[in-house]
């Protein structure tokens, strides 16, 4: 599975949003100026807080607390996630492909321990305990609070837009993946985005719909004291 770029994302999540900043700030150097355009992010405002403390925040931290996350948050990035890829991605013009969001709950209050599925209307439904997937994905991605696991129908896809579709169904799970982080930062949480899969949470996505893959996995929480980030 190709790795899915943050200077891929960016510019589509940028484009639908109406762009106007700068390039990020967070490299330590000045982009070329070839890629100044390819850098620049949104007209923000969907964002809970300032945008120049998020993008000043914005790294891949690896290492969390355990302090449990609000189910009312992890509610919160999944939406505007959705809403990020429904804008960036219109249906009318790429097509409605199907993305489910499942949420690995470790610590998140007034959640089970276990795998969810994400809904609009009725939040967080239990998809079952799923203890050897839960095990295997902190060594797999990060040892953090939450992590949302983004799978989606290739088959599909595919079908319906032949086999260009392919990469565009990665790419807008990594449009999903990049918006809800970028609104945890902005919400005083951390993340670190993975393009790997994993079977086993492909085989629990297919309890939903035997279509459906894992294709991209964000993991969320407060940041531990001394964690290590990386750009």
């Amino acid at each position: 599975m190709p790795i899915i770029i943050p200077d891929v994302q960016a510019p589509r999540i940028t484009e639908a949003l109406a762009a106007r900043r700068p390039p990020f700030p967070d490299e330590g150097h000045p982009a070329p100026a070839s890629r100044v355009r390819s850098r620049e992010i949104a007209d923000l405002s969907w964002l809970p807080g300032s945008i120049d403390a998020t993008l000043a925040r914005r790294r891949s931290v690896r290492k969390f607390r355990r302090d449990p996350v609000p189910e009312s948050m992890v509610k919160a990035v999944v939406t505007a996630a959705r809403d990020a890829e429904a804008a960036t991605w219109p249906a009318s013009s790429h097509g409605a492909f199907r993305f489910e969001i499942l949420v690995a709950a470790y610590a998140v209050e007034g959640v089970a321990r276990g795998l969810h599925v994400t809904s609009t209307r009725a939040g967080l439904r239990p998809l079952g305990t799923y203890d050897a997937c839960l095990r295997s994905l902190p060594a797999l991605y990060a040892d953090a609070p939450v992590l949302l696991l983004i799978c989606g129908d290739l088959n599909a896809a595919c079908r319906a837009g032949g086999t260009s579709s392919y990469a565009s169904m990665l790419t807008r799970a990594g449009t999903i993946g990049y918006a809800a982080w970028l609104w945890a930062v902005s919400a005083g949480l951390a993340g670190s985005v993975y393009a790997a899969a994993s079977h086993q949470v492909t085989g629990a996505a297919r309890e939903l719909d035997p279509n459906l893959r894992h294709l991209f996995t964000l993991a969320l929480g407060a940041p531990a004291e001394q964690a290590q980030s990386s750009h």
